[in-house]
């Protein structure tokens, strides 16, 4: 996680996306990782995979329910409101709380 980081402040988004891929990868349901893909997909101005990211955040269903990953899938839903994809916000909310 802390490579991906490292080239987001180096404003070299195509390789913090690679980073955080593997991140994802190695740690597939671990909501930070996807979390942060998503952040790097829209730097890196990849918006379909972003918005798909983002469907995987809404999707995954947490170990253990806490308010980060509530916040998570907030700004999950947010993505994907933002660029007019459709998808069924309401039914969705109802699994985050």
């Amino acid at each position: 996680m802390q490579k991906g980081y490292c080239y987001l402040q180096l404003k070299q988004y195509d390789k913090a996306v690679a980073a955080y891929q593997d991140a994802v990868w190695l740690h597939p349901t671990r909501f930070a990782y996807r979390y942060a893909l998503m952040n790097a997909y829209r730097l890196a101005n990849k918006q379909k995979n972003a918005i798909a990211t983002a469907k995987e955040i809404i999707a995954l269903k947490p170990k253990i329910p806490s308010a980060l990953v509530n916040e998570y899938k907030a700004q999950a839903m947010i993505i994907v409101s933002q660029f007019n994809d459709p998808i069924t916000l309401t039914s969705k909310t109802n699994d985050i709380y």
